[in-house]
This record gives C-alpha cells, structure tokens and sequence, in this order.
C-alpha cells in the first residue's frame, strides 16, 4: 500500500514534513508518492524554487518519489488540479490512501457534499461566477443553496482543495482511500508563524528573511521576478485580442479585456489590477496571463494526463519504480526526450518544453535552452 500526496511545496516548510510524516504514521503504508506541479504553480507564478529543487527536498523529507502534474492541468484552477492528481493516483494501480492537509477534526461532510446534484450545482455556480464572486466563495454558496449547512466546511481553503479530492475520487469510481490530517500551526495564507510553522505564502514573503525556523532546508530561489516580469508583459503587450484567444483561460471575453488594459500597465501587478473586476478573479487573471507567455493553448487541459515525468526518488522509490512498470496505466518517464515516442502527448511535452524554457530564461542562473529533453530525476541517497 502506498500513500499519495498532491501538493506543490512552494517552498517545501515544516508543515508539509509534518504532512508527509504523519500520514505514513498514519497509514502504515510502504511508501509515498509526491504529486507536484512543475515550474509555474496554481496562483499562476513561477514556483519560488525549481521544480527538481522542490522535489528532491520533499524526498529527503519523507516523500520516496515525486512526479509532476501537467503545467496545462496546473494552471486550469483547482477542480482540474485536484482532478488531474487523483487520476494519476489512480493510475498507478496499487492500493492507494490519498493524504491531505484540512482544517477539520471530521470531514465526514465532504462526502455528503460530493453528492450534490451536478446540474443544480452548476446552475447556482455559474450564477455567482457570473455576479463576480471569487471560484472559493462561489463554490461554498453554490454548495450552501444545494447542500445546505454542510457548505460551512467550505470556507477553510485546504478544506475546499479536501472536497475537490474526494468529488475527484467519487467522480472517477476510484478505489482510493481519502486520508485527513488535521493541519497543525499557521493557516493557509497566514501572515503569522506559529509553533515553528509557517505558511507558504509567509515564507514566499519573506524569502530574504531567515526561515530556518520554518523550513528543514534553506529554500535555494529559483526565478528573477524582475526579469519574469519583463518578459510575462511584453508577452501580452505583443499580442492583439484574437491572438489573446488562442491560449487557455482566455474565453468569455477575458482577451479584449486583456487586451484593452495591456497598454496602459507597466508591470504585472499592475497589470492584473486593471483586468481585474467583478467576473474575474484575481488568480484567473494571473493563469490567464501566465498561459499566454507558455503558450498554453486552449482547451489542453481537458485533455487526460498522458504521462508522468519523475522529478525525484530515492531507494524505496526506485523500487516503486520498478513495481509500477507492472501495474501502471500511464506511462512513467525518466528521461523527459522518449515523451516524444508517445502517441498525442506531443501538445503536453510542448508545453513542459516551453515553460523550462522560460522559467531558465528567467532564473536568477540560466542554465541554458532545452533541458526539458535532457535533465534527469534527482537521485536522493
């Protein structure tokens, strides 16, 4: 039996250690699989440090392999996150405990949540999205109109990516065990350590800080946010509005909006801040825009993953390497150039291509063009 984790370790911190660690204590199993984005992460930026960075830290912190989440599954918001990791999960084809972070002793209501009529549930969604509402306070409403006061688990946010797990797995008929442990220490996006926690987004701010209370490791950052600047506005600025409709996240209307306000920033932030309005959220916007400097075109995401790429794994890994060869139903990859040897995952590996690219081009040491085709997974000992 294996536990699996889908996570982003953006940086890897002591809540995710105690994460990885409590679950095996929990569960008993014999190993545990990391499901980790890549280099550009969920609130549509480039990951703090690099993907193999992040990878092999949660490896010498309790993780025994870490495969990467697609960057177009990534950057599609957090159904289709939760979704594209519970499907790789699943794919492995081994008793699997799915293990995740809450906020809730008792997450019982989740599942009651989970069986919600789809139709009513859409229907009172799309209404709240449309009224400009943001993708977490339109899910607990719609939820609360539909479910009643099961909704109130909701509003935690770990809770929130919880239920999107576990409708995933109900969704997929998956044999897959939901495992909770309840978070300790500071909250999701808390600006106030606690007990030797601290939450990610505290450390992303205060990355020129001594965190070594708060991290196993002293984070190694990646990206010059100066230069990914530069290169994310002028990637909008080049573009006329049809252009703007190719890439993912761009519908209803998003790329004249885009498009209008693209002249008028001079950076980013800025940027986002003239997009934004009552019907697009903040983190929309930023996928959006990040999904026009990759390229990522429309509709990729609702394509399944077509493979997984090793990031990083140690010896009880490489022996689940081994297994997984056997009961796998996606294919595995250790050398990221045999991708192209796949039938219809040439767009994904595009993608991957495109975003290492960009993401070297704009670290703080460029390491050159193509690595995507050559680098290999980190061999933790």
């Amino acid at each position: 039996m294996i536990n699996a984790v889908i996570c982003e370790f953006n940086p890897f911190h002591n809540g995710h250690k105690y994460l990885l660690e409590s679950a095996a204590e929990k569960t008993g199993a014999d190993a545990t699989v990391c499901l980790m984005s890549g280099n550009f992460v969920q609130r549509g930026e480039p990951a703090v440090c690099e993907k193999h960075i992040r990878a092999a830290a949660a490896v010498k912190n309790g993780a025994d392999l870490v495969l990467q989440i697609p960057t177009a599954h990534t950057l599609a918001g957090a159904s289709v996150f939760a979704a594209a990791g519970v499907s790789m999960a699943d794919a492995l084809g081994l008793e699997t405990s799915l293990c995740f972070g809450s906020e809730a002793e008792d997450i019982s209501p989740l599942y009651k949540l989970a069986a919600t009529d789809r139709q009513q549930l859409s229907r009172a969604f799309k209404s709240r999205i449309a009224q400009g509402k943001s993708y977490a306070r339109a899910v607990m409403e719609a939820y609360g109109e539909c479910a009643g006061e099961n909704a109130e688990i909701l509003r935690h946010p770990n809770n929130l990516l919880a239920f999107e797990y576990i409708k995933a797995i109900t969704e997929l008929k998956s044999d897959i065990r939901p495992v909770n442990i309840l978070r300790r220490g500071s909250g999701h996006d808390s600006d106030k350590p606690q007990n030797g926690f601290a939450s990610a987004s505290y450390l992303r701010a205060h990355r020129h800080d001594d965190i070594s209370e708060y991290v196993p490791q002293q984070p190694v950052y990646s990206v010059d946010n100066a230069k990914f600047d530069t290169l994310l506005l002028y990637s909008v600025y080049s573009k006329t509005a049809h252009q703007l409709s190719a890439y993912a996240d761009m519908g209803e209307g998003l790329n004249n909006r885009v498009y209008a306000c693209a002249f008028k920033a001079a950076n980013s932030e800025q940027l986002i801040s003239l997009i934004k309005s009552k019907r697009y959220t903040h983190s929309r916007i930023r996928r959006a825009v990040l999904n026009v400097l990759l390229e990522n075109p429309a509709g990729l995401y609702k394509t399944p993953v077509k493979y997984m790429s090793v990031l990083a794994f140690n010896d009880r890994g490489r022996q689940l390497l081994k297994k997984l060869t056997q009961s796998c139903s996606i294919p595995i990859i250790t050398k990221p150039s045999k991708v192209l040897q796949l039938k219809d995952a040439k767009a994904h590996f595009e993608l991957e291509h495109r975003a290492s690219d960009i993401y070297d081009f704009c670290s703080v040491k460029r390491r050159g063009k193509g690595r995507e085709y050559t680098i290999s997974p980190v061999y933790v000992r």
